[in-house]
C-alpha cells in the first residue's frame, strides 16, 4: 500500500498540515454518488398562531414536564444525611 506524501495533499512542507476543506474539489475518483442530483434544502417557515390562553396553557404544561423530570432526577441522587462531618 503506498504511504501518502505531504505533496499530494497540496502541503509544500511535511509537516504542515493542509486544510482540505477549504476547496471544493467533490468526491474521490471513482466514488459513485449514490444521489443524482444535487437537491437544495431551503428552511421553511411556518407561523402558527396562538391565542395569549393558549400561549399559557403551553407553557404551563412545559413548566410541569420539566418540574416533574427534575424532581425524578434529584429522586435518583442517593443522599447519606446521616454521616457527620
Amino acid at each position: 500500500m503506498p504511504t501518502r506524501r505531504a505533496t499530494d495533499s497540496g502541503c509544500d512542507k511535511p509537516n504542515e498540515s493542509c486544510d482540505r476543506r477549504s476547496e471544493d474539489a467533490g468526491p474521490p475518483p471513482g466514488w459513485r454518488d449514490r444521489r443524482r442530483f444535487v437537491e437544495r434544502r431551503l428552511p421553511v417557515v411556518q407561523e402558527n398562531a396562538l391565542t395569549e390562553s393558549e400561549w399559557f396553557l403551553l407553557l404551563v404544561k412545559y413548566r410541569l414536564k420539566m418540574k416533574s423530570a427534575r424532581r425524578v432526577t434529584l429522586d435518583a441522587i442517593p443522599l447519606d444525611v446521616s454521616k457527620e462531618r
